[in-house]
């Protein structure tokens, strides 16, 4: 399947132009904007007196999965919000994709993303929230009564063995991962969406 090509940000000057960064919370605040952007004096007087000064942007979540994201739509075209962050902070295209460090895809503090591509996304993920063990890889084999730890690469899923105890398992998963350079956090905690659910 060929990834849909992500979609040209509008120029630095102009995100600059509309709103304000801050790079320690990752919030994008509108600007006050000048006539020279709307049709009308009072078109204008409208949109200043309602979003000036507030957060820009839309909290989504796909309803399927809890996965949570953050838009920002200008004049009328959706961008995710952590592109944004990128072209302004930059001035530059931002690269095809940018990974979150902490897998909180609304958390869009600058220290927070990084550049990076389907692989070393694929290395930085957080425990799925259908993992029964509490251990990322690792899974209780029926037929064989004992621990069966295995783990994607490269398309491919590795079976690494079967271990009587959990934690010789968990360390064969880990071991494994470390010699592919995987996030030494991958896969060691729900997503923060989930973790919200679970708590709940």
């Amino acid at each position: 399947m060929t990834r849909k090509p992500a979609k040209q940000m509008p120029p630095s000057g102009v995100l600059k132009a509309l709103l304000d960064y801050e790079p320690g919370t990752g919030l994008l605040i509108w600007k006050k904007r000048d006539k020279k952007w709307f049709l009308s004096q009072a078109h204008g007087k409208r949109w200043n007196t309602v979003f000036s000064g507030k957060r820009a942007g839309t909290l989504k979540t796909n309803p399927r999965t809890g996965y949570k994201w953050r838009t920002i739509s200008i004049f009328d075209k959706p961008y995710l919000e952590h592109r944004i962050v990128w072209a302004w902070m930059t001035e530059k295209e931002p690269p095809e994709q940018i990974d979150h460090l902490d897998r909180d895809a609304t958390n869009n503090a600058w220290l927070n993303l990084c550049e990076s591509d389907v692989l070393k996304n694929s290395h930085n993920q957080s425990m799925p929230k259908r993992n029964t063990s509490g251990v990322t890889g690792v899974t209780w084999h029926k037929q064989h009564k004992a621990w069966m730890a295995r783990c994607g690469f490269k398309g491919v899923m590795h079976h690494i063995g079967y271990f009587d105890d959990i934690e010789e398992a968990a360390s064969a998963v880990l071991s494994f991962r470390a010699k592919r350079n995987f996030n030494p956090d991958h896969g060691m905690a729900l997503a923060p969406y989930h973790r919200v659910l679970a708590d709940g």
